[in-house]
């Protein structure tokens, strides 16, 4: 039985409006004597909660525990609970705290006040590493202060009282209202939600959305784990039902059926759609309809096939459609998992994809890029002998979404060797060992284009699948092999973001960075789209800024092909530079100064000069 719920608001409750307002409702809805305390466990201060329950974004709790467990709230009674302010006091001093955050030697900004409150000190740190962390505790404990440091989304950190976060409050407050670990339930989405679910006995619910450092820290809890698709209050209300605090009958099919039409337009929008009239959703209900008829045209024993075999007459190169195929099968499969519970013979057809799939991978671990449905037969090149990389880390992500959504852990323990190995294969296109792929030219989906080595796409699917795989492992309780995937994303991660998103700002490492070679001539920024050393690199959003100044130069797209060995040879071979939209802005300040000096103007040093000579003393010379 579940008598206390205690959930994070941002990226678990809020983040999804219409998912927002049907939780509203079916908690409303369901007798107050009979579900569970409410409790928000939020990281927000409790004015700003306050203003949220006043404005009816979200239901009026029993409890508040707010600023990452720094204050306990009974909204009941209108009170704060200040036998627990007792405790946080104890080896506290902000004003300290707050002295030795500052003197830190790397980059650390204060967040605004209305984040702070007298047992939380809060900033940005972006990309703390390990031992950024382990300096602040040292220089912490150093200054003989007892405190904790909360490190979340690579950004946020907050330092407080050793008693104080989001488990030790709740905790207090489980043990001061007398309710037992074994009734509780928690929900959340972030690293600082995870000391909710250390809790002994706790049972949990993680939404699709959750970060990374969040489900690393996941034990051997019962925790519905909800799949990428479905994130915030649709998750919460999801665990709801499955912990039985939401009955079946609870939860209507009109409005499950509403909430599946409008997470079908947000995935295909990519925004918010707003409240649609009865006459939209109708419309949108039959195309959904239609769809979910034309996915089950595309079932067949070996798994989803590229096109219906019934509807389809193929001659020559078209016979790859009546084939498995890795990625077509892995992105039809995380799109058609809302309907894994609700139609089987789906849910089936996704399992048998991933069994073709992993039952046909090469000794050396290539998961094959599609498998012909009429023998069987795996093809790992397909037309033109070109590897596609990118469809094994498809299936990948897919199979880990897969088994987010179903809870299959058996089908993960029996197919994990198979999906470590195709990691190993994967692994092996980092030959330089810098963390991303070397992709072979035209080794993806988009084989039409000649793009090469590192590639963009590629390297943000190797992030995600190294990521899952570390969920994965941790799931089958291979802590040591989980800590290296986590690694792994971790290094990708970074690397991803300084060679595709350069930047002038100083990197809290020790690594050289971008600024260290751009500092003359101020901030350029860009993405860099592709690049193979040997032949062209392309850059997107170009924007070359001189300190202080306005922007001089953006450029939309450049794109440089050239010969590396010609140009190593003393032989400058430029084929062609495709430069699109490219704006110069030229601002003449009213000092007589202007935006291209620090281009065009070298810093003046100032020339030795030797000192005069001492005048030579006069001599009388004799007659």
């Amino acid at each position: 039985m579940i008598r206390f719920f205690s959930t994070d608001i941002d990226g678990t409750l809020l983040g999804d409006p219409p998912a927002t307002a049907r939780f509203m409702a079916l908690w409303e809805q369901v007798v107050a004597a009979e579900r569970p305390l409410l409790c928000y466990n939020t990281g927000r201060l409790l004015d700003d909660v306050m203003q949220l329950i006043d404005r009816g974004e979200l239901p009026a709790p029993d409890y508040i525990i707010s600023g990452v467990g720094t204050a306990v709230y009974d909204y009941g009674d209108g009170v704060l609970l200040k036998e627990f302010n007792e405790i946080l006091e104890d080896g506290w001093d902000r004003d300290r705290v707050e002295q030795i955050v500052s003197e830190l030697p790397f980059p650390i900004e204060r967040q605004p006040q209305h984040y702070q409150n007298e047992f939380k000190s809060s900033w940005y740190l972006d990309d703390a590493s390990g031992e950024h962390l382990a300096q602040l505790r040292a220089a912490l404990s150093g200054a003989g202060l007892d405190t904790i440091i909360v490190y979340s989304s690579s950004r946020h950190l907050d330092v407080l009282p050793k008693w104080a976060n989001k488990g030790n409050a709740l905790q207090w407050l489980l043990h001061h209202l007398q309710i037992p670990a074994a009734e509780l339930l928690v929900a959340g989405d972030s690293g600082n939600d995870s000391a909710m679910f250390t809790l002994e006995g706790v049972r949990g619910i993680v939404p699709g959305n959750a970060q990374p450092e969040l489900l690393q820290r996941i034990g051997d809890q019962d925790v519905y784990i909800a799949a990428p698709s479905e994130i915030c209050a649709n998750a919460v209300i999801s665990g709801l039902q499955q912990f039985g605090v939401f009955a079946d009958g609870d939860l209507a099919l009109e409005p499950v059926e509403q909430e599946l039409l409008y997470d079908t337009i947000r995935a295909s929008s990519g925004e918010d759609v707003g409240v649609l009239s009865q006459d939209d959703l109708a419309f949108i209900r039959h195309g959904y309809h239609k769809a979910i008829e034309a996915l089950q045209r595309n079932i067949t024993p070996l798994g989803f096939s590229a096109a219906s075999l019934a509807d389809n007459d193929v001659t020559g190169t078209d016979e790859n459609y009546r084939s498995v195929w890795a990625r077509d099968g892995a992105l039809t499969t995380i799109g058609a998992l809302p309907l894994a519970s609700q139609l089987d013979e789906i849910h089936d057809c996704q399992r048998q994809t991933f069994v073709t799939l992993l039952e046909n991978m090469s000794p050396n671990g290539q998961i094959p890029a599609n498998v012909r449905i009429a023998d069987g037969r795996p093809d790992y090149s397909g037309v033109g002998g070109i590897a596609a990389v990118d469809s094994g880390m498809w299936a990948i992500i897919a199979f880990y979404a897969y088994m987010a959504k179903t809870r299959d852990h058996e089908f993960l323990r029996r197919h994990f060797n198979a999906l470590q190995q195709a990691m190993d294969w994967l692994g092996a296109h980092d030959s330089n060992n810098d963390a991303l792929l070397e992709i072979p030219e035209a080794g993806d989906w988009t084989d039409l284009f000649g793009r090469s080595y590192n590639v963009l796409y590629d390297e943000v699917l190797w992030y995600q699948a190294c990521q899952d795989m570390s969920v994965a492992t941790n799931v089958l309780g291979q802590t040591e092999e989980a800590a290296r995937y986590e690694a792994m994303t971790e290094r990708i991660r970074t690397k991803i973001l300084r060679q595709f998103w350069p930047t002038s700002v100083k990197l809290p490492d020790s690594v050289p960075s971008f600024a260290e070679t751009q500092f003359t001539i101020g901030n350029a920024q860009y993405l860099l789209a592709q690049i193979s050393p040997f032949s062209h690199v392309g850059l997107t959003d170009l924007k070359v800024q001189p300190p202080g100044g306005e922007p001089l130069l953006t450029v939309k797209d450049i794109r440089a092909d050239y010969s590396l060995w010609s140009i190593i040879g003393g032989n400058i071979a430029v084929s062609e530079v495709a430069i699109e939209s490219p704006v110069v802005t030229i601002v003449q300040n009213a000092d007589g100064t202007c935006n291209l000096d620090a281009f065009t103007k070298t810093s003046a040093t100032p020339k030795e000069t030797k000192p005069a000579p001492k005048p030579t003393p006069s001599t009388s010379s004799k007659p």
